[in-house]
């Protein structure tokens, strides 16, 4: 059995814009001075069988782990930033208020 059913159709006997489904594709043809359309569409029983629930269960899995990441990664981007803040100020305040001991010699 034929997964893909094709027809070749003489556009001048009256072809239209032809359309089965998402999977359908049309190539039009010159031959012999005539104009061709070759429709393509697969059959139903292909269909039944390469059905699969996957992509519907895959794509919101992605999607939610893409913006977990993207969380992950600017809450990392963030913490370094106010880490950098802190240590620029504890190294500030420690210029300014750090004095060295006074030197006790006996």
């Amino acid at each position: 059995m034929a997964a893909v059913h094709a027809l070749l159709i003489a556009e001048d006997a009256g072809f239209a814009d032809f359309a089965i489904g998402t999977l359908s594709d049309s190539r039009r043809l010159h031959v012999a001075g005539r104009k061709w359309a070759v429709l393509m569409h697969p059959t139903s029983v292909y269909l039944a069988r390469h059905a699969s629930p996957y992509p519907k269960i895959i794509l919101p899995g992605n999607l939610l782990l893409t913006l977990v990441l993207v969380i992950w990664v600017v809450r990392a981007v963030t913490s370094r930033d106010r880490l950098k803040e802190a240590n620029a100020s504890l190294e500030e305040a420690q210029a300014r208020y750090w004095r060295p001991a006074p030197s006790v010699t006996w």
